[in-house]
């Protein structure tokens, strides 16, 4: 599947602050990485091989990763979710994700 199929799919994060279930982000993928500012980009000449920005307060992760847009695009969110450091579950393209849960 193509990255436009898969930033069209829905997806939804949750977070725990006091042992309460928040909701964090609703929408799509496209959404999410939009408000969270991860950049997203193929690598030359490679057809499935993407490259992540992710930023942190005054840091920033990069990820390389290939595989279809989905599942990259799940490992940067998860990689984002865990260095924030809260409780979280994640409802992404493949499964529910849950990050620091023990």
């Amino acid at each position: 599947m193509d990255r436009k199929y898969w930033e069209n799919r829905g997806m939804s994060v949750y977070w725990w602050n006091g042992g309460k279930r928040t909701l964090d982000y609703i929408g799509t993928y496209k959404g999410f990485l939009e408000s969270k500012a991860i950049v997203a980009s193929q690598i030359e000449g490679t057809p499935e091989s993407w490259h992540f920005e992710i930023p942190l307060a005054s840091s920033k992760a990069t990820l390389d990763t290939h595989g279809d847009f989905g599942r990259c695009a799940d490992e940067a969110i998860q990689i984002f979710l865990t260095l924030l450091g809260d409780k979280t579950t994640f409802s992404g393209s493949r499964a529910i994700y849950k990050i620091h849960w023990g």
